[in-house]
């Protein structure tokens, strides 16, 4: 039998995994685990066959870094990476850290166990392009590379400024590009734009600090605290409706008078600091 570690954070998506893994002759399951950076630790203590690794884990360990780490020191275990993201750097950085397989989760069980017996006959399975994810009036399909990292850029800082800095261009570079994603899209704010491409996935968050809130601004401290709740959406979806409300009740939702300074205490968000915030927002 060939013995399988999940390596995953998010219950559904284990306890589908665990299923797929008990309903076939050939696999059984070795253990499973919710952050990567353990993998490492549980395949010198366990035997091991086969990790399948998701690319987003507890307390934002990467996937992908834990691939690279598992395939230098244990060769022979084979390592399929695993997401629900359309982030389109994830193939080529599950590549370069040697990962033998790629899976999208939402794609049928049959896949995977298809995608599982592959890599374990030695073949590497890749696929040809990222899900196509609906964007307002369009899709991902229809963004520029260009427009994606800016996109890309804009979720993992603080200011058009620091976007700027990332990707090594002008601020009004910076806002040409969302002005040209605004258009396709048809979203009528910036926000609107971050909150849909984060929320279905296409962009990955960057977890922030509470001393990236205190050295921003008030609007891109705002920006930063709604990038942190959203990071949290994986655990309570409810959030989304809460930041549309406010964003109709305010002419300039950039600005929203929050509470900027109880937010700095959130490091990292739970469901529960997660719920609390969105109350506040309410009634601020």
């Amino acid at each position: 039998m060939i013995r399988v570690l999940i390596v995953e954070d998010q219950k559904m998506a284990q306890e589908n995994m665990e299923a797929i893994i008990r309903s076939s002759e050939n696999y059984t399951l070795a253990g499973m685990i919710s952050n990567a950076a353990d993998a490492e630790l549980f395949c010198m203590r366990t035997n091991v066959d086969l990790i399948l690794m998701d690319v987003c884990t507890a307390r934002d360990e990467s996937g992908i870094d834990a691939c690279a780490v598992i395939k230098k020191k244990f060769p022979h275990i084979k390592v399929i990476i695993v997401t629900s993201m359309a982030e389109h750097t994830f193939i080529e950085k599950a590549k370069e850290a040697h990962a033998d397989s790629f899976w999208y989760k939402d794609a049928s069980r049959g896949e995977l166990l298809t995608v599982m017996d592959q890599t374990m006959s030695g073949e590497t399975v890749f696929p040809d392009k990222t899900p196509e994810v609906k964007l307002g009036l369009t899709t991902s399909y229809e963004l520029t590379n260009a427009e994606l990292d800016v996109l890309r850029a804009l979720m993992q800082s603080t200011s058009d400024e620091d976007a700027a800095k990332m990707l090594n261009c002008s601020k009004a570079n910076i806002r040409w590009h969302v002005g040209k994603i605004l258009e396709k899209t048809g979203y009528r704010t910036r926000m609107e734009l971050l909150i849909a491409v984060a929320s279905k996935n296409l962009i990955m968050l960057k977890q922030i600090t509470a001393m990236d809130i205190e050295n921003a601004s008030q609007g891109d401290a705002f920006l930063l605290c709604l990038g942190q709740i959203l990071l949290a959406l994986r655990y309570w979806p409810g959030v989304i409706p809460v930041f549309f409300l406010k964003s109709r009740m305010n002419a300039d939702a950039s600005v929203l008078p929050i509470s900027v300074t109880i937010s700095c205490t959130l490091v990292s968000v739970s469901r529960r600091s997660c719920m609390a915030l969105s109350i506040l927002m309410l009634v601020t």
